[in-house]
């Protein structure tokens, strides 16, 4: 072997020698037989059944026969007429076409994508009727956005310090490669997130601040939940010429929370709890047909002192949305007519423990007198001067209204007593 001058000096010339041998071997081997390629299996045409009308439907468009066979011949394959298409067989190097529907796609790319019709397809079956909850959840944003609260959309993941301030260390779900300590856990909350906006804002001179979000909260003892998380700083009510700002209070806060469980057909009950994330004597959990479906009231230190909110009150609130669903009455809504009659209010004031609850009274008042007894609310509160220590003076403004007939001034006496009796047999009241 000879090698000129100026060939490739990066090339071995062992390793070209070692080539140029090889390629004198192989020479051989065919001049004397010896097996230089190997073909295991034998590939042969595939042979593949294209239905005329299937075709149709699976397009949208009838595709003319004479197109079909010019379309298949050009990319190789043999077209024989059949009695419902053709029988087309497939060319070796078409590794693609297995299946029918694969013939449908060369015919519809070469046919032009542009001239099969958009349309809608063809419905076997009804539709599956939409989630519940999405309706739910727009009604509640409407609710709230209406109530002057701004919806904020905070981060899933926390830090385990935050989390730590709404759920104990063991009930916490830790992600197992967080992208840093600052989401290190899902929340159980987002009271964390909703404070660390109202911080946020109040560093910018926005002193007035309500906020909710409707979001998930997970914990390892109940899972994933749908929670309606609310935040509350500032004034209760805009800013008016005629009267100073008064700030929010714990009364606010229920007030909105019972508009809510009303949307969510939810008949809820305030009673005391010992949650420590809230202030002692300002604190509330929300209950439903016996259930506890969350809880609202005066956020404290513990949750405060992270986000170093010690300037104002802030007060928050939670609700289960999957808990007051759960606790939601079944029947369905139907719609009343206008009342036809008029109604007649009698006031009603009586002393009773300064610890129950004005729900519990009204429903026993409801009880009393089920048929005219049309509504019940509380317009005054009083403690101190000429009330017994430990007592409480509470007025109620009763209304009642027959569906039938305008009421007597003698009913409507005997309805008012009876409510009386009632409260003074279930609750010891005294009439003032």
């Amino acid at each position: 072997m000879r090698f000129e001058r100026g060939a490739d000096p990066s090339v071995p010339a062992i390793a070209m020698a070692r080539a140029c041998g090889l390629l004198e071997q192989i020479g051989a081997g065919r001049a004397r037989g010896t097996i230089v390629d190997r073909y295991p299996a034998s590939i042969a045409p595939r042979t593949i059944r294209l239905r005329r009308e299937r075709m149709a439907g699976f397009l949208g468009i009838t595709v003319p026969d004479v197109d079909v066979a010019r379309i298949l011949e050009a990319l190789g394959c043999a077209v024989a007429p059949a009695v419902d298409g053709w029988q087309v067989e497939v060319p070796t190097r078409r590794v693609d076409m297995t299946r029918e529907v694969d013939l449908y796609e060369d015919v519809a790319r070469h046919f032009g994508f542009d001239r099969i019709p958009a349309t809608f397809p063809l419905l076997a079956t009804a539709p599956s009727a939409p989630d519940p909850r999405v309706g739910r959840a727009r009604q509640i944003r409407s609710l709230m956005t209406g109530s002057g609260f701004f919806e904020a959309v905070t981060f899933g993941f926390i830090a385990e310090a935050l989390a730590l301030t709404c759920a104990p260390a063991d009930d916490l779900v830790a992600l197992a490669n967080p992208l840093s300590e600052t989401f290190a856990v899902l929340r159980p909350s987002a009271l964390p997130g909703l404070l660390a906006a109202v911080a946020h804002n109040l560093r910018r001179q926005q002193r007035d601040v309500r906020l909710f979000e409707i979001g998930a909260g997970f914990s390892r003892s109940r899972g994933e939940r749908r929670l309606l998380t609310l935040a509350w700083t500032g004034a209760a009510a805009a800013d008016h010429w005629s009267g100073q700002p008064v700030d929010v209070d714990f009364f606010d806060v229920k007030d909105v929370v019972e508009r809510v469980c009303q949307a969510l057909r939810v008949v809820p009950f305030v009673e005391p709890c010992d949650d420590a994330r809230l202030v002692a004597g300002r604190r509330a959990a929300v209950v439903a047909n016996g259930a506890r479906i969350g809880m609202l009231g005066l956020a404290g230190p513990a949750l405060t002192g992270v986000h170093d909110l010690t300037d104002g009150a802030v007060y928050v609130a939670e609700i289960d949305l999957d808990a007051a669903e759960a606790a939601a009455a079944r029947a369905d809504v139907r719609v009343a007519s206008l009342p036809r009659y008029p109604s007649v209010t009698r006031d009603l004031s009586v002393l009773v423990d300064e610890a129950l609850p004005s729900a519990t009274l009204r429903l026993t008042a409801t009880a009393a007198a089920p048929n005219i007894l049309a509504r019940v609310h509380e317009f005054d509160r009083y403690q101190g001067k000429g009330i017994p220590e430990g007592r409480v003076s509470l007025s109620f403004r009763l209304t009642f209204r027959a569906p039938d007939r305008t009421l007597t001034d003698a009913e409507v006496q005997v309805a008012t007593e009876r409510v009386l009796h009632a409260l003074q047999a279930s609750h010891g009241a005294v009439q003032r």
